[in-house]
C-alpha cells in the first residue's frame, strides 16, 4: 500500500564532493553509532547533515533516512515517514502498519506504535534510522511517539538524530544509562587545519594561511560562515579588505554574506533563488510553474556546480532543497522585496493538485491565503481521505479557514460538525445548524456543490451528528429519531454510516431493556460494517452483540460471534480496536465453563495487545473478568483489588451495564460472609425483594436473592420470608425464559437453596438435579464455585443423591477445589516458576527499580520484562504488587 510519503524525504544524501576529511569526527561518529541513540546537536550551518551522510557511506549496516518537516508534528504522519524510510532498506517491512493505515478508518497512534515496534523487531538485520532536522518537531504528541520508540526499540535498531536544538526527549536518563552518544557544536567546528583544507582543496581559493586563520577565528570554525565567505571571495579583488570588513554574530555574518552572494548573481538567478525559497522541496517542473521560467533545470544545475547551498534529495537529482539557513535568509529577503508570495504559493498549490499531492496543495493554498481554493480542495478530498488521515489534520485545516468560507461549502459543514462533537459540542451545534439550513433548503446549494456523491450522504451524516449530540444530552428518544432519519436518507451504499446509525439505535433499545430489538439493530450495524470492509467497526459491533447474547444466556451465539470476529481480524498482525474486548468476552465464557486456564490465556492475550486494541469505555471489563477469575480460584483478596481497578477504569459509555461492578462487589462480599456490606449495596441500589425484573437488573436481583437467603438462614433482623425469595426467583425464571433460558441453572440452584432453608431437602435435591441437567447447564460448569461454607457443605451432601454418573463436572471440581483449599489455603500453581524466574521474583520483592534489578541479575531490561511477564502470567496477575502478594500466599516469598 502506498504511504504517500515524498520520496525526497526518505532519500539519503550522497556524500558531497570535495568534502573535508575529518578523521577525528569520523571515529567519534562510528563509536557512538551502535548504541541506542547518537545525537548530533548544533545550530544551523555546522555541517551536521554533511558529516552524517559522509560517515554513513563508510558503514556497512543498512541505514535509513527521514528528513523531518512540520507535518511530522502529526504522529500518524511521522509514523508513515518512519515506515517509508525503513522500506528503503527493507522493502517488505511495515506490514502491520500498512494494514492499519489501509484499513479504511484513521489509525490511532497507539495501534501504529505497537505495529511499528512489531515490524522493527522482525527486521532481518540491524538498522540505523536517521532523523534529520529534529528541531522541526514541536508537538508533545510527536515527541511522545519518539520517546516511546526510543524506550521500547528492538535491540537491532539504532537511532541517529540531527537537530539545531536538544529535543524534549529523556536525554538525561539515557545519558545516565550510557545509552546516549553526543556530537555537538564544539566538536563540529572546523579546526584551523580543516579550514585551510576547505579553502584550498574544496573551494580552490589561494588564500594565505594567515587570512584563512583570521576567517576561522572570525567565524569560530562555523562552517556555513566559512562557505559563504569563500563564495563571496571567489570574485573579490581584495581578500584582506574583505576579511576585515565583517564581524559579529552568526546571524549578522549570514545576512552580510548572503547579500554578497546574491549581489554577485545575475538578475534571473537572483529572482529564481528568492521565488523558489518558499518551496521546502522542489523539482525543475515545479520551479518552472512557480517562477514562470522554462529553464529551471539549467539554473539548478548551475547553482549546484557553484556549491550554492543546493542539496539534491534523490539519486536522479530531480528534487532539491536549499540549506535551511540559506533558505531562511532568502525568504527574509523575499519579504523585504515585497514580492507577491501569495501568487507563488497559489501556483505551487495548483501544481501539487495536478500531481495528486492533495495535502501539499491544501497547505500551499492556505499559505497563499486563498481560503476558497483550500476549502474546495479539502471538500473534494476529505470524504475519502478521512479513512487514512487523522481527524486532527482535518480540524487543523478547518481552523485555518474563515467561517464565512466554510459556510459556503455544505459538505465541509457536515463533516466539521461531526468532527467537533467530541471536543467542542457548542461549535458542533452551530455547524449542524448551518448544515441543516442547506439540507432543509436544497435550492440554497445551487452552485455550491462540487462533490455530489459526498453531498448525497450529508443529510444522513447530519442526522448521525444529531444522534450523537442527543446521546451526550441524555435524550434517548432523540437518538432514535435521528438514527431513524439517518437510515431513511442515507444512500444504500453508505454502509459504514448506515451501520453507525443502526448501532446508535441499538444502544438506546438496549438501555431501555429491549434486548432483542437492540440485538437486531446492532446486528444490522455489524452486517453493514462488514460489507464496507470496516473491520474495526464490525469487530466492535460483534463485541456489543456478544455481550447482549451473554446477558440473554445465549452463550453459544456469543461464542459464534466471537469466532467470526477473530476470523475477521486474522489478517491483521496488529489487531483492530475492539479485538481485545472480544477476547475478554471469550474469557468470561471460559470462566463460566470452569476453563480457568483457558480464560487466563485469553485475558493475558487481551492485555498484551495494548490499549489500542480495546474500546476505551470497555477497559474495566478486563479487570472485572480477572476479578471473577480470581474469585473462582479462591483468591478473594485479589478479586477485590481487581474490582477496585475496574472501578477506576470505568467510563460511562453508550452500552448499558447489566452487570454493575458494585453488584459483583456485593457478590464477593457474600462469598466471604460480609452480609452487612452486601446489605448496604442493596440499599444504595434501591433494590428490594419486590423490585420488578427487567433485562438490566436481572443480575443484580440474582445477587439480591443470595443476600436474602443468607439473611434468612442466619435469622438476622429484617429477614424476609422464604416465600418472598421464591417469588423473586420465579419472576427471574419467567424473565429468563424469554427468548430462551440462559441463567436457569443458577436460578434453579438458588431455588434449591431456598427450599433447603425451609427444611424441604427432598424438593431441594430435585431442584438441584434440574439445575445440573437443564440445557443451559453445559455453559455453567463453574456454577458452584466460591460459595460460602454452608452451601459447600450442603452441595457435598446433596450431589451424591443424583443418579451415578449424572453429576456435572462442577460437582467433581467442587470437591477438588475444596480439598486443595483446605490443605493449602490457595489453589496450587499449575505451571511452576523456573529457577531464573524465582531469581527475578526475589528481586521484585526488593525496593530496586526495574533497571537496577536488570543490572543486579546481569540481564537486559528487555529480558527482565520478559521474565516478569512470564511470572505474572503464571501467577495469574498483572502488576508487581499483585505478583508479590500472590507469591506470598503460595509461600514463594517471605
Amino acid at each position: 500500500m502506498p504511504l504517500s510519503v515524498l520520496p525526497t524525504r526518505i532519500h539519503k544524501p550522497a556524500p558531497r564532493s570535495g568534502y573535508v576529511l575529518r578523521e577525528r569526527l569520523q571515529q567519534r561518529f562510528l563509536q557512538g553509532l551502535f548504541g541506542r541513540l547518537l545525537l548530533v546537536s548544533a545550530p544551523a550551518g555546522f555541517g551536521k547533515t554533511t558529516l552524517v551522510s559522509s560517515a554513513l557511506a563508510e558503514v556497512e549496516t543498512p541505514s535509513c533516512w527521514l528528513s523531518l518537516d512540520s507535518g511530522d508534528n502529526d504522529p500518524v504522519h511521522l509514523i508513515r515517514g518512519l515506515i517509508a524510510a525503513t522500506q528503503t532498506c527493507f522493502p517488505d517491512a511495515g506490514h502491520s502498519c500498512r494494514l492499519l493505515l489501509g484499513g479504511g478508518q484513521p489509525a490511532d497512534t497507539g495501534s501504529l506504535l505497537s505495529a511499528l515496534l512489531t515490524d522493527l523487531s522482525e527486521l532481518p538485520d540491524d538498522m540505523l534510522l536517521v532523523l534529520d532536522d529534529y528541531h522541526l518537531i514541536e508537538s508533545p504528541a510527536a515527541t511522545e511517539v519518539l520517546a516511546f520508540l526510543l524506550e521500547h526499540q528492538p535491540a537491532g535498531v539504532h537511532w541517529l538524530i540531527t537537530t539545531r536544538e536538544d529535543p524534549s526527549l529523556p536525554l538525561a536518563r539515557m545519558r545516565a544509562r550510557g545509552e546516549l552518544q553526543e556530537i555537538r557544536a564544539d566538536d563540529l567546528r572546523f579546526t584551523p587545519a580543516e579550514a585551510r583544507s576547505f579553502f584550498s582543496d574544496t573551494m580552490h581559493l589561494p588564500l594565505s594561511p594567515a587570512l584563512i586563520d583570521a576567517l576561522e577565528a572570525r567565524t569560530e570554525g562555523w562552517i556555513a560562515g566559512l562557505q559563504l565567505a569563500a563564495l563571496s571571495l571567489q570574485n573579490h579583488s581584495d581578500p584582506e579588505h574583505f576579511v576585515r570588513a565583517f564581524t559579529g554574530n552568526h546571524r549578522f555574518i549570514v545576512d552580510y554574506l548572503v547579500e554578497e552572494v546574491l549581489r554577485q548573481q545575475d538578475n534571473q538567478t537572483r529572482t529564481f533563488l528568492l521565488q523558489t525559497s518558499l518551496l521546502p522541496r522542489f523539482t525543475p517542473e515545479l520551479c518552472n510553474r512557480v517562477t514562470g521560467l522554462s529553464n529551471s533545470q539549467e539554473l539548478l544545475h548551475r547553482l549546484e556546480r557553484q556549491n550554492l547551498f543546493l542539496i539534491a534529495l534523490d539519486e536522479d537529482r530531480n528534487w532539491f532543497r536549499y540549506h535551511h539557513l540559506f533558505a531562511d535568509v532568502l525568504r527574509n529577503q523575499l519579504r523585504q522585496d515585497s514580492v507577491d508570495a501569495a501568487s507563488l504559493h497559489l501556483r505551487a498549490s495548483q501544481w501539487f493538485a495536478e500531481q495528486g499531492e492533495t495535502e501539499q496543495a491544501i497547505n500551499h493554498a492556505l499559505l497563499a491565503g486563498d481560503a476558497s481554493a483550500a476549502a474546495a480542495l479539502i471538500e473534494a478530498c476529505w470524504p475519502e481521505m478521512r479513512k487514512s488521515l487523522p481527524e486532527s489534520r482535518f480540524l487543523s485545516w478547518m481552523a485555518s479557514l474563515p467561517e464565512a468560507v466554510t459556510a459556503r461549502h455544505p459538505v465541509l459543514c457536515a463533516y466539521y460538525a461531526l468532527a467537533l462533537l467530541s471536543s467542542d459540542p457548542q461549535a458542533a451545534c452551530r455547524w449542524m445548524d448551518i448544515t441543516r439550513s442547506f439540507t432543509d433548503n436544497p435550492q440554497t446549494t445551487r452552485g455550491l456543490i462540487r462533490n455530489h456523491q459526498a453531498w448525497a450522504a450529508v443529510p444522513g451524516i447530519l442526522a448521525i451528528s444529531q444522534a450523537y449530540y442527543a446521546g451526550a444530552q441524555g435524550d434517548p428518544s432523540c437518538i432514535i429519531t435521528h438514527a431513524n432519519t439517518a437510515l431513511a436518507v442515507l444512500p444504500q451504499h453508505e454502509y459504514t454510516w448506515r451501520g453507525a446509525a443502526s448501532i446508535l439505535k441499538g444502544f438506546v433499545l438496549w438501555a431501555s431493556g429491549e434486548t432483542s430489538s437492540a440485538a437486531n439493530a446492532i446486528s444490522n450495524g455489524y452486517d453493514n460494517m462488514q460489507r464496507d470492509g470496516e473491520i474495526s467497526g464490525a469487530i466492535s459491533a460483534a463485541f456489543l452483540l456478544a455481550r447482549i447474547r451473554i446477558s440473554q444466556g445465549r452463550s453459544a451465539e456469543a461464542e459464534g460471534l466471537c469466532r467470526r470476529a477473530v476470523e475477521l481480524a486474522a489478517d491483521f498482525p496488529l489487531k483492530p480496536q475492539g479485538y481485545a474486548d472480544i477476547l475478554v468476552v471469550r474469557a468470561r465464557m471460559a470462566i463460566n465453563r470452569g476453563e480457568n486456564e483457558r480464560a487466563s490465556d485469553l485475558l493475558n492475550e487481551a492485555w498484551s495487545l495494548g490499549e489500542q486494541a480495546r474500546l476505551q469505555e470497555s477497559a474495566h471489563l478486563w479487570y472485572l473478568a480477572q476479578a471473577i477469575l480470581a474469585a473462582r480460584q479462591n483468591r478473594l483478596t485479589d478479586a477485590f483489588d481487581l474490582l477496585d481497578e475496574a472501578q477506576s477504569q470505568f467510563m460511562p459509555g453508550p452500552a448499558p451495564e447489566f452487570e454493575p461492578l458494585e453488584a459483583w462487589r456485593a457478590r464477593f462480599e457474600l462469598a466471604r460472609g460480609n452480609i452487612a456490606a452486601a446489605r448496604e449495596w442493596a440499599q444504595q441500589s434501591q433494590l428490594s425483594i419486590t423490585t420488578a425484573v427487567h433485562a438490566l437488573n436481572a443480575f443484580a436481583l440474582r445477587v439480591l436473592a443470595r443476600l436474602e437467603l443468607e439473611t434468612l438462614r442466619l435469622g438476622l433482623p429484617g429477614a424476609c420470608h422464604a416465600g418472598d425469595v421464591l417469588n423473586l426467583l420465579q419472576q427471574l425464571e419467567q424473565h429468563d425464559a424469554r427468548p430462551r433460558p440462559g441463567h436457569l441453572p443458577e436460578i434453579l440452584f438458588l431455588q434449591a437453596l431456598t427450599r433447603h432453608c425451609q427444611g424441604a431437602d427432598t424438593e431441594a435435591a430435585a431442584l438441584l438435579k434440574q439445575a445440573i441437567h437443564c440445557p443451559a447447564a453445559h455453559e455453567q460448569q463453574a456454577l458452584f464455585m466460591y460459595e460460602t461454607a454452608w452451601v459447600q457443605d450442603w452441595l457435598n451432601a446433596t450431589l451424591p443423591l443424583c443418579k451415578p454418573g449424572e453429576q456435572l463436572q462442577q460437582g467433581q471440581r467442587l470437591s477438588e477445589v475444596t480439598a486443595s483449599t483446605e490443605a493449602t489455603g490457595v489453589l496450587p500453581l499449575p505451571d511452576p516458576l523456573s529457577e531464573r524466574e524465582m531469581d527475578v521474583l526475589r528481586a521484585l520483592h526488593s525496593d530496586m527499580s526495574g533497571p537496577e534489578i536488570a543490572a543486579s541479575l546481569f540481564v537486559s531490561l528487555n529480558t527482565l520484562r520478559t521474565h516478569s511477564k512470564n511470572i505474572y502470567s503464571k501467577l495469574g496477575v498483572n502488576t508487581r504488587r499483585a505478583a508479590l502478594r500472590r507469591a506470598a500466599e503460595l509461600g514463594l516469598t517471605p
